[in-house]
């Protein structure tokens, strides 16, 4: 059970790594776009 728990644990915190990488690359899109205009 503690092994379940574990994984549970990990998949929340990829979650959140993606998200944060996913919000990162739309930030740099953002900048990348401003400069370019």
């Amino acid at each position: 059970m503690a092994n379940l728990e574990r994984n549970d644990v990990n998949m929340t915190y990829h979650d959140d790594q993606k998200k944060k990488n996913t919000i990162k690359t739309q930030l740099m899109t953002l900048h990348l776009g401003i400069f370019k205009t």
